[in-house]
């Protein structure tokens, strides 16, 4: 059993060409890419290293709720 789901979301088309291109370059179809993109930014909110510093400004944990009680404890 695959732990993959469908999403479907909308981008920009300049950010659809950019990772269309990057995963070209980077051997990986583009859904491959998007993950290994959001993987990287998401060991970066663990890690508090530079792709995360880039693509997270405010610097808030992706695991911060974003109004109080709105996740489970």
């Amino acid at each position: 059993m695959s732990n993959r789901h469908s999403t479907s979301i909308r981008l920009p088309m300049e950010i659809k060409e950019w990772a269309g291109n990057r995963s070209i370059r980077n051997h990986r179809s583009m859904s491959a890419e998007i993950v290994a993109i959001l993987s990287a930014i998401r060991e970066g909110e663990k890690t508090g290293s530079g792709f995360e510093k880039f693509a997270n400004p405010s610097g808030v944990s992706g695991n911060t709720p974003l109004l109080e009680g709105t996740r489970d404890a």
